[in-house]
């Protein structure tokens, strides 16, 4: 996500780029929605809201629990990977065109 959108996306004060603003910053400014990710298309549901906070925990906690430890809640998250799939996928859905 930041080597994709760190560039544009706006900057907390003191220069920090957190996952939360990221997401934020994909559905947002660069159109993501549910019927641009194919696991949404197969499985219906929405996940927009899981991105921008909407629905908690969000991507944003999920990611911080999985990453930094969370000694009360470690169990895997179902279609997680999927999810991840599709994000990168539509991150670099024009890539390398536009990097130049």
């Amino acid at each position: 996500m930041k080597d994709r959108y760190g560039q544009r996306a706006k900057r907390k004060k003191r220069g920090e780029m957190k996952f939360a603003d990221l997401l934020s910053f994909i559905v947002a400014k660069d159109g993501l929605t549910d019927a641009k990710l194919p696991m949404i298309q197969r499985y219906g549901d929405s996940v927009v809201p899981l991105l921008i906070g909407e629905r908690q925990p969000s991507l944003a906690d999920i990611r911080n629990s999985s990453a930094h430890g969370d000694p009360f809640d470690g169990w895997p998250w179902s279609g997680m990977l999927e999810l991840v799939r599709d994000l990168i996928e539509y991150a670099y859905r024009d890539w390398p065109s536009r990097a130049f």
